[in-house]
């Protein structure tokens, strides 16, 4: 099964994943599955990087990461976190790709690409999905479009186009608008492209 799946789909224990998150019925490759499974992974994996804090190497296989957040109930950091969950989109059937991002937290010194998230089709429209942010992460996909605004729980998140090539995440402060990560519009290395 590991040869049709770029991802890693195909060593997924898919069952033991959605009861994990706490996701039933029938998945498919729509809108109101994406919601379910991104809410569901947010709320189920807390952001967690002890591994790299303790030194130990970090396992990015599926099988491992499975280990790791499914079976020990742990969580992980952002790719961890993404490629668990890219490999959970992979074997639902959904088209995406792998996206890189220049972490900001409000500054505007330019950082290497140390994140990573998701572009995600369904219903006809792209969706940016992010369950490994950890703090002031997505709660569930994001339209992928300018100047989008949107509420999820008390938050309100937005993408704005800053220059032809770059796109910036952020979230509503009371102060005003706080840059989280930037991105490009295409994957940039990070990540298997999607089949």
């Amino acid at each position: 099964m590991t040869g049709e799946f770029v991802w890693g789909g195909g060593d997924l224990d898919f069952d033991a994943y959605l009861a994990r998150i706490g996701v039933g019925g029938t998945v498919r490759p729509d809108l109101a599955t994406l919601r379910a499974v991104h809410r569901g992974h947010v709320a189920a994996f807390p952001f967690e990087n002890l591994e790299i804090l303790l030194g130990r190497p970090v396992l990015l296989d599926v099988k491992a990461l499975q280990d790791k957040m499914v079976a020990q109930r742990r969580g992980g950091y952002c790719y961890e976190q993404n490629l668990l969950f890219a490999a959970v989109l992979e074997r639902i059937g959904f088209s995406f790709t792998g996206i890189g991002a220049r972490i900001r937290m409000g500054s505007d010194k330019l950082r290497p690409v140390t994140h990573m998230a998701l572009k995600v089709e369904a219903d006809g429209e792209q969706w940016l999905c992010d369950v490994g942010f950890g703090g002031e992460g997505l709660l569930e996909p994001l339209p992928f479009r300018d100047g989008i605004q949107a509420g999820q729980g008390g938050w309100t998140f937005g993408i704005e186009r800053e220059s032809q090539d770059v796109r910036v995440l952020r979230s509503l402060h009371p102060e005003g608008w706080f840059d989280l990560y930037a991105f490009g519009p295409a994957p940039t290395g990070c990540c298997p492209p999607s089949p």
